[in-house]
């Protein structure tokens, strides 16, 4: 009788493993097609359904150990996979093992885990389902999300994944009964987990498996989300996923994923919500048969459940809606439902809807006839009608009265303008705005939002042109004609950010969410994303900052907000140029110019922008020819659409200038940059920033050209017009201050620039923070400049110091974290310790510290520092080493004809000439000299090494 009930379950567990690629329905209905299948077996088929991944409460023990004897994995602990071994088994899933591993021939282990696919017999219709979770862990970096290192194949080519390992890990239910959690306490856990998936839904991925196996804490109790196996892109309409058996826990799954329909967002808060649910009451949320009745009694279960578990009647609420069947009817967003229970634990007011006796009526009535329907209809039909009509005619007259004002308004400022000034082209829009800012306070409307908007809509313009202080004063008149306005309190928001004003930029922030929680608009909640990140940009914050600009931009791209795109788009692309990504930063704008040029005009404000940024970008990588070319098509769109009063222009003059001088064309270098100059001083005059910004790249372009003391005169220039057009607290004033700093050292004026300098970091401390980024950047050159004047007692420790706090700070990977470790090393050269030196230098481009790699500019630098560190001490044959790998990864970045590339070489010449290798020397000394000959490179620095060099070679 045992054997007979082995055989069944074998050939249950067998018809089973071939519905699994069907939805709820086409198994059901697939089974019952099935000929000669004894009614026990499709009855224990059917139980399998039913019970999903939850087979433990079903499986008697013949049928777990026919599962444990045709299980599929072949690998084992001690085994190797890629560069590591497996250590210890930490889970069995259906269609993967996780172990944890460690890395072989590794001084210093990281614990990882690996999760190996253990189905080789059906890699054909589930390793999709494998490189699909890959690559959405890629493009997710949340703490309370896994992270997914990198992955690989294993010999026999099974596809594998390195991941963050979760040690200690216990699931949210093993970790609530085990704390014996308070129900505020599993809120608090599930808020969590909402955040998380939130995060994962604000770059278009939905998890679709949500339960409490998949919601791991470790012994710290830090919680992460873990198999995004069966997630769901929302950008990828067309995806071939389904909501298969094998993709269905059936305690937690949505309706519509068991009845295959659309996947949403929402469906992840209904599972979540179900979690929720039984951690709370111990009890399974739904019922067990769900899957064979389609879902028809999870409403009736839910309320059942919660009537009985729950005794508050706000978090009755939460959940009820949470787990409506209507997905329509649930939670929109992932952080409202994460937004409630907030409330709930603050004990504020939550906004879930109420059980309402609409609702009931409504629910009845769909019960009853449909006479009951019809006489309901026809009444509420009447009444509706009247009142919608009298709202609607009321609302029409305000609105044509309302565009009649405007319409008067506009017509007002227009006619002070004289017909031969405007022909003349003698009125711009700074004349029509200043005209528009002054007639407001005498115009009269019939209510005072009316004037508020139209302030707005000013202050805007004012914005777009950078007359900040202009827009700051129509923005404050905004909120006095209407208070709480909100699109007043985003832009004084967004000046408080572009002055640096983090505090007053918070201030903005809160009252705005105070005054529009019931009217704000769609793409707001963005917009305040936006202004957050460089919030937090501005405290040193880069990882958080990147992560909410990208958060507004996938919000704007689901939503189809194309301009709101862009501009979230330069955002992002400016926080990875403050990373050392521009090489990302390039792809994410092209990817953006892409996109906006379908549906913008070449023309239009947001692409320009793009474009300016990208020729910054490009000149930042020495992409010269990429740069050239977008420099000439942007010039010529602005200067013939718009003229030289564009604002992006002198940008762009000033990017096209750093183009040529990266080629070494300095004659056009210089032109440019001069141009720019004339013209900002044409249309802002010297009391503005950005005639300063442009003064200081003058002084960069005299410093190239070997004028130090003309780079000395411009810069300081530049710093007296910053602190007086921004105020000397300003963090664009402490950078040209640096700068200045940077400049009097070379020139020997030690002490003015240690002067300088102390007050800035001084500053910088008081506002800012010892450990802020700004602060460290400009300690790290005060430690270099006290290093350079032979003060040790101040630039050792002071060295020390900087490079710990940017560690602690920054992390190992951040640019100024490897700067301090350069700084550090010169002091201790400077000093002899030329070991110590070679220590530092030695660490920051070990491969397995991860700190520099090859495609990163700055490991140049660290092997070009690493030969003059060896050839101080007399060891030329490590000398020659590293000379040599500066110049060859110079040319794997850069190119070889990049200035920089050519620099290297001839470093790499000198070190030749040093060993004696004369031939191999005057080879790569001609081909340079061919080289800066073809391409006409006029630049000093290149000159005067191979003036040098040639007589050496003599």
């Amino acid at each position: 009788m045992v054997d007979q009930d082995i055989q069944h379950w074998q050939q249950a567990n067998e018809i089973y493993a071939d519905l699994t690629d069907l939805s709820v329905s086409e198994a059901i209905a697939q089974l019952h097609l099935l000929p000669h299948v004894d009614d026990q077996v499709k009855s224990l088929v059917l139980s399998l359904i039913s019970a999903g991944q939850q087979s433990s409460h079903y499986f008697d023990e013949a049928a777990d150990s026919y599962r444990r004897a045709i299980k599929h994995s072949c690998f084992e602990v001690g085994q190797q996979v890629g560069d590591y071994r497996l250590t210890q088994s930490l889970d069995q899933g259906g269609t993967a093992d996780v172990f944890a591993a460690e890395k072989i021939e590794s001084e210093v282990q990281k614990p990882v885990a690996i999760k190996l696919f253990n189905h080789p017999g059906y890699l054909s219709h589930l390793s999709d389902r494998f490189q699909i979770e890959q690559k959405i862990l890629a493009g997710l970096s949340h703490p309370n999300i896994v992270k997914l290192y990198h992955g690989g194949h294993s010999p026999d080519g099974v596809p594998y994944m390195v991941m963050e390992l979760v040690e200690g890990a216990r699931s949210i239910d093993q970790f609530v009964a085990d704390q014996k959690c308070s129900t505020r306490a599993i809120i608090r856990l599930i808020i969590q987990a909402a955040r998380a998936v939130a995060y994962a839904h604000s770059n278009l991925v939905v998890h679709r498996d949500i339960k409490p196996s998949n919601i791991l804490l470790d012994r710290q109790g830090t919680l992460k989300v873990v198999d995004f196996g069966i997630a769901k892109l929302l950008n990828q309409p067309k995806d071939p996923q389904k909501t298969t058996l094998l993709a269905l826990t059936p305690n937690y799954a949505a309706p519509e994923q068991i009845k295959s329909e659309s996947i949403s967002v929402r469906t992840d808060i209904f599972s979540l919500a179900a979690v929720c649910l039984q951690l709370i009451t111990g009890e399974p949320p739904l019922s067990q048969n769900r899957l064979l009745d389609a879902c028809q009694n999870d409403e009736q279960h839910v309320h059942k459940l919660l009537k009985s578990a729950v005794k508050d009647t706000d978090l009755r609420k939460i959940l009820y809606q949470a787990m409506q069947s209507d997905p329509n009817r649930r939670y929109r967003h992932m952080d409202s439902f994460a937004d409630d229970l907030q409330a709930w634990i603050e004990r504020r007011p939550i906004t879930a809807s109420r059980d309402s006796y609409v609702y009931r009526i409504r629910k009845f009535a769909q019960r009853r006839t449909a006479l009951f329907v019809t006489s309901v209809a026809l009444v509420l039909f009447a009444l509706s009608s009247l009142v919608v009509f009298s709202w609607q005619y009321k609302k029409i007259s305000v609105e044509v009265e309302k565009s009649r004002q405007f319409k008067q308004f506009l017509l007002n400022i227009f006619a002070a303008a004289k017909p031969e000034e405007a022909q003349s082209g003698a009125i711009d829009a700074r004349i029509l705005l200043a005209q528009a800012a002054e007639n407001i306070d005498y115009a009269t409307f019939d209510q005072a939002a009316d004037k508020s908007e139209l302030l707005d809509a000013i202050a805007q313009a004012y914005f777009q042109l950078g007359l900040y202080d202009r827009a700051n004063d129509l923005w404050q008149k905004a909120i006095q004609q209407a208070e709480g306005d909100g699109s007043a309190l985003l832009g004084l928001a967004r000046i408080a950010v572009i002055n640096g004003d983090a505090e007053s930029a918070q201030q903005r922030l809160q009252q705005f969410q105070q005054s529009v929680q019931e009217t704000q608009q769609a793409g707001q909640s963005a917009d305040i994303w936006l202004i957050e990140s460089a919030m937090v940009a501005l405290n040193g914050e880069t990882d958080k900052a990147l992560s909410l600009a990208r958060q507004a931009y996938n919000y704007f791209v689901a939503n189809d907000f194309i301009q709101q795109q862009l501009t979230a788009a330069l955002q992002v692309a400016d926080l990875l140029y403050n990373a050392s990504e521009s090489k990302q930063a390039i792809e994410f704008l092209e990817q953006a110019l892409k996109t906006g040029a379908q549906k913008l005009p070449p023309t239009h404000p947001r692409i320009l922008a793009i474009k300016n940024n990208l020729l910054d970008l490009y000149n930042d990588v020495g992409a010269s020819e990429q740069a050239l070319a977008i420099s000439e098509e942007l010039t010529t769109q602005i200067e013939s659409v718009f003229g030289e009063r564009h604002p992006l222009l002198i940008d762009t003059y000033v990017a096209t200038s750093g183009t040529y001088r990266a080629t070494g064309n300095m004659d056009q270098a210089t032109e440019y940059v001069e141009k720019a100059y004339r013209l900002s001083l044409k249309q802002h005059g010297t009391q503005s920033a950005l005639t300063a910004r442009v003064l200081n790249s003058m002084g960069v372009m005299a410093y190239v050209r070997g004028d130090l003391n003309k780079a000395i005169e411009d810069i300081s220039k530049a710093v007296d017009m910053y602190a007086e057009s921004l105020g000397e607290n300003h963090p664009d004033t402490w950078e040209v201050k640096t700068n200045l700093a940077a400049l009097l050292n070379m020139n020997h004026e030690f002490k003015r620039a240690i002067k300088l300098l102390k007050s800035v970091v001084k500053s910088q401390r008081q506002a800012l923070g010892p450990d802020h980024k700004s602060t460290i950047y400009s300690q790290t050159i005060l430690a270099r400049l006290y290093g350079d004047v032979g003060d040790f007692d101040q630039a050792t420790p002071l060295g020390e110091s900087v490079l710990n706090s940017a560690k602690e700070a920054l992390g190992e990977q951040h640019p100024l974290t490897v700067g301090s470790y350069f700084t550090l090393a010169k002091i201790y050269q400077k000093q002899d310790r030329l070991s110590d030196a070679i220590d530092l230098i030695t660490g920051i481009v070990d491969p397995s510290k991860n700190r520099l790699t090859e495609d990163n500019e700055r490991i140049i630098t660290a092997y070009n520092t690493l030969g003059d560190l060896y050839m101080a001490q007399e060891d030329l044959k490590n000398a020659l080493i590293y000379k040599e790998k500066s110049w060859q990864v110079a040319k794997n970045l850069l190119g070889d004809d990049a200035i920089r590339t050519l620099s290297q070489q001839l470093k790499y010449v000198e070190i030749l000439q040093k060993n004696q290798q004369f031939d191999a020397a005057e080879k790569h000394l001609k081909i340079v000299q061919d080289r800066v000959q073809d391409h006409g490179m006029d630049d000093p620095g290149l000159q005067q090494m191979i003036e040098q060099l040639s007589k050496a070679q003599q």
